[in-house]
C-alpha cells in the first residue's frame, strides 16, 4: 500500500514538473537545454513512480534454483581465516549444496557503515548543486544607484526585427535606469543570430530611441517602472541616440564582455563601475565573467523582469552554464 502511495505521489510530481516546463515550447517552440532538462527529470520520476506501483517485488530469499534457502538441511561450518559462519544448505541429491555466507557476525556493521557513506556522499552532493543555486540567487541583489557608471545591456533574441519578449523585458529596464540616471550612457550589445534580420543591439537601439516602437505595448515599460520603484511616465520616454553605442558582433554572453570592454575603452567612458542589465537567473554568470575580462572595477546588476512560466525552463538552462564554467575553470566562480 506505502509503495502504491509513493508510486501515486511521484506520478503526481511528474507531470507539474513536465507542466512547468511547457511553456515556452507550447507559445514560442522554445527547445534547449533547460526544458529539455525538465523533461527528463519528468520522465524519470514518472518511470519511478510506475515501478513503485507495478514492479514486482524480487525476493531476497531466493536461491538460483528458485527455491528457498532454508529449505533442506542445513550443515554450519565457520571459516577461521574470515572469521564468519556459513550455512551449507543441502539440496535434494547427495552431495548438492548452495552456501548461504550471509550469517556472517560483521554483515550488519558493514551496511551501517555502507549506508552512512551513502547518505554522506549524497548530502554533499546536495550542498555541492544548491550552493551554485544560493550564489545565482545573491547575484539579483548585487546593484548600484552610481552616477558613474555605464550599462551594458546583453543582448536576447529577436524574430525579424522585433524583440523577444525577455529582450523587450531587458530594454525596458535599461530605458528606466538610463532615465532616472541622466549622466549614464549604454552599450548595447548582442550580434545577429539565426532567423534575425537585425542584430539583437540594433533591435535594442530602434526601441529605445524610436518613439513609435517605444509606445508599443507600454505595459512592459510600466512593468519595469514597478520593478525598479519609480512611476511611470503617462508616456514612454525616448533615450538619446548619443547616449547609446552598438556592440553588434557577440553570440554569447563571454562575447558581450569582449566586445564591450572594447567600446569602453575606445570611447573612454566611465569605467570605475559597469551596471549589466539581463534577467535576475542570468545575472550571476554575467558579473562573472565582466569580472574576469576586468571590464571594470566594480560590476552591478539591474535584473528585468521575468515572466513566471519562463523561469523553469532558463533558470534551469542558465544552471547548467554556471556548472559547465565550473567545470572548464576547474573552480567555482568568484
Amino acid at each position: 500500500m506505502l509503495k502504491k502511495v509513493k508510486g501515486g505521489i511521484a506520478i503526481l510530481l511528474a507531470i507539474v514538473v513536465f507542466l512547468l516546463y511547457l511553456p515556452p515550447l507550447l507559445c514560442y517552440g522554445i527547445i534547449n537545454f533547460g526544458n529539455a532538462t525538465g523533461y527528463l527529470l519528468a520522465l524519470c520520476i514518472l518511470i519511478y513512480g510506475w515501478l513503485q506501483i507495478h514492479g514486482q517485488k524480487v525476493k531476497e530469499d531466493q536461491d538460483p534454483y528458485g527455491s528457498h534457502r532454508m529449505k533442506g538441511n542445513p550443515v554450519r561450518t565457520f571459516n577461521h581465516d574470515m572469521g564468519r559462519e556459513t550455512v551449507l544448505i543441502q539440496r535434494g541429491g547427495l552431495g548438492r549444496f548452495i552456501a548461504d555466507d550471509s550469517i556472517g557476525y560483521d554483515e550488519k556493521g558493514r551496511k551501517r557503515v555502507k549506508k552512512m557513506i551513502g547518505w554522506i556522499l549524497i548530502v554533499m552532493v546536495v550542498i555541492l548543486l544548491a550552493s551554485v543555486a544560493v550564489l545565482m540567487v545573491r547575484g539579483t541583489f548585487h546593484r548600484t544607484e552610481n552616477e558613474n557608471a555605464t550599462v551594458i545591456l546583453l543582448g536576447c533574441g529577436v524574430r525579424g526585427e522585433r524583440p523577444t519578449r525577455m529582450l523587450r523585458q531587458r530594454i525596458e529596464a535599461t530605458r528606466v535606469y538610463l532615465e532616472q540616471t541622466p549622466g549614464a550612457k549604454a552599450i548595447l550589445s548582442g550580434g545577429k543570430g539565426t532567423g534575425e534580420r537585425i542584430s539583437e543591439a540594433e533591435c535594442a537601439y530602434r526601441y529605445l530611441t524610436d518613439p513609435s516602437l517605444a509606445s508599443r505595448d507600454a505595459k512592459h515599460y510600466q512593468d519595469a517602472c514597478r520593478r525598479q520603484g519609480v512611476e511611470a511616465k503617462d508616456e514612454v520616454p525616448v533615450i538619446e541616440a548619443s547616449r547609446l553605442y552598438i556592440e553588434d558582433q557577440s553570440t554569447d554572453t563571454e562575447e558581450n564582455m569582449e566586445y564591450s570592454k572594447r567600446i569602453l575603452e575606445e570611447n573612454r567612458l566611465p569605467s570605475d563601475a559597469v551596471v549589466l542589465v539581463t534577467q535576475d537567473f542570468h545575472l550571476y554568470r554575467s558579473q562573472c565573467l565582466a569580472k574576469a575580462e576586468g571590464i571594470a572595477s566594480a560590476v552591478y546588476g539591474q535584473p528585468a523582469k521575468t515572466d513566471w512560466w519562463m523561469l523553469p525552463t532558463y533558470a534551469t538552462r542558465e544552471y547548467i552554464a554556471v556548472w559547465k564554467e565550473v567545470i572548464l575553470t576547474g573552480y567555482f566562480l568568484p
